[in-house]
């Protein structure tokens, strides 16, 4: 079973009509489960209703580094009521960019 563990179906490039053809043409190519990662407070909502309308969805909630000082100081209280949702996998895109890393 293979599991794409990071995309962004949630992403102001697909429009909500275009998702069960992405999702069936992944299922097409042996793609059984899905992970879509929300990269800031805007697109939570969008990736928590696209996991929850299709069973092989889950979602990581979070913030990408590129974002973290457009958020709110508070943003872990807004996650929390989300953590015990089933459809939600882990908490995402928190990890480093390494493009930011000067070395």
């Amino acid at each position: 079973m293979i599991t794409d563990s990071h995309c962004h179906l949630g992403s102001h490039k697909f429009t909500p009509d275009e998702i069960p053809g992405i999702i069936t043409r992944a299922k097409e190519a042996g793609v059984h489960r899905m992970i879509t990662l929300a990269t800031d407070e805007s697109d939570l909502a969008i990736n928590l209703r696209i996991a929850h309308e299709h069973p092989e969805v889950s979602t990581c909630i979070g913030i990408h580094p590129c974002d973290v000082h457009e958020t709110r100081d508070d943003f872990e209280s807004f996650l929390s009521p989300h953590l015990a949702d089933s459809k939600v996998a882990a908490i995402g895109e928190t990890g480093l960019d390494l493009s930011l890393i000067h070395i």
